[in-house]
């Protein structure tokens, strides 16, 4: 009974040690969420079906100053956990690590070691982007750089090319989740990590629909259509570099990006292409374009039944994010003229092969 009670004191003076929990990956293509007409389709496809490695960065808040009045909270310290990890896929490896709980391993027994979740850590941010950080032979169209600044990690990938979106890398949105447990961010706190993918690029398309009672065949009465910039002399940026920044400290929670057009859309003479094939359901017409802001606004021209009909769409709806789809809706009117009526933005998932499966949720 003495020793049964030793052991309850050494018990109480020396509690047990939690048991560590292992950083672990999985990795998708962004979500789709294409909204036509109302409706809604969604679907995840998983990384491991397109490319089966990338490079991971991960990083730890260690301190924040918390208002504790409904304002976001702010990160105000960080440590580096994972610096250039590269990630593999192999398949059917899930658990066959402690480190694997999807396919996707890191640790290689040299320089890239077992990490593990710390919980008493304020928040974690992950990124990854697929592909050589290097211009070969082999991959010479891009190539990219991270750069951790006092207050940000800025993921600059160089010389990508819309017109030739294979050869681009997909980079993740940010993941972000903090340890509260009382928000909706902290309930993948220690949790495998799943890295949702994009294409630095976005997706354009220009459609038509009708007033009602307005005696149009939207398929036979319209004709050369061209949608482009307003400002006389601008193009289309097709190629240049795209920044995504993930902030370490501060309040933001999601990714922000910045680009830099080098190439426009040209014909062979030099001269500038603009959009002139609407989306019908025969001629399902999308333009992948370089991500833009502050382009102004663009114009939409074309001959309804004969005649010639214009229709501006503002600058304020002009902005093209990496990832994301936009629809812009012209009506034609009832008398005879178009005019702008709404622009649909969605996410788009940026699966590039023509390969027919079944997508699911890791």
């Amino acid at each position: 009974m003495g020793l049964m009670g030793c052991s309850k004191e050494e018990a109480a003076e020396s509690p047990v040690k939690p048991v560590e929990t292992v950083i672990s990956f999985s990795g998708s293509l962004q979500e789709e969420q294409e909204v036509v007409a109302g409706t809604r389709a969604e679907s995840t496809t998983p990384l491991s079906e397109i490319v089966q490695a990338f490079n991971v960065w991960a990083f730890k808040n260690t301190a924040i100053n918390n208002p504790g009045n409904g304002d976001p909270i702010n990160y105000t310290a960080y440590q580096t956990v994972i610096n250039n990890y590269t990630v593999n896929w192999t398949e059917n490896s899930a658990n066959t690590t402690v480190t694997n709980s999807s396919g996707w391993e890191y640790v290689d027994g040299a320089d890239q070691s077992i990490k593990y979740w710390d919980f008493d850590a304020k928040a974690y941010k992950f990124f990854g982007i697929t592909g050589s950080n290097t211009v070969s032979p082999t991959d010479p169209y891009w190539a990219y750089s991270v750069n951790v600044s006092g207050t940000n990690a800025e993921l600059s990938i160089n010389n990508v090319d819309a017109s030739n979106p294979t050869v681009a890398p997909y980079v993740s949105r940010l993941w972000f989740s903090n340890n509260s447990y009382v928000s909706s961010d902290s309930k993948y706190y220690g949790m495998p990590v799943k890295l949702e993918f994009i294409k630095p690029f976005a997706q354009v398309r220009f459609m038509f629909t009708k007033a009602e009672g307005v005696n149009v065949n939207l398929d036979e009465d319209i004709s050369e259509q061209e949608f482009k910039p307003a400002t006389e002399g601008r193009k289309i940026a097709m190629k240049g570099s795209v920044a995504i920044s993930y902030p370490l400290t501060g309040t933001a929670t999601k990714e922000s990006w910045s680009s830099s057009p080098t190439g426009y859309w040209l014909d062979t003479a030099n001269n500038p292409l603009f959009f002139t094939e609407d989306y019908r359901t025969d001629r399902e017409k999308w333009y992948t374009v370089l991500p833009v802001s502050n382009q102004g606004a663009y114009s939409l021209t074309a001959k309804i039944q004969g005649e010639e009909r214009t229709a501006v769409v503002p600058e304020a709806y002009m902005t093209w994010a990496p990832g994301y789809s936009y629809t812009y809706i012209f009506k034609v009117t009832r008398e005879g003229g178009i005019e702008f009526d709404e622009v649909q933005v969605a996410v788009k998932n940026w699966e590039v092969r023509n390969i027919t499966h079944s997508v699911y949720n890791w």
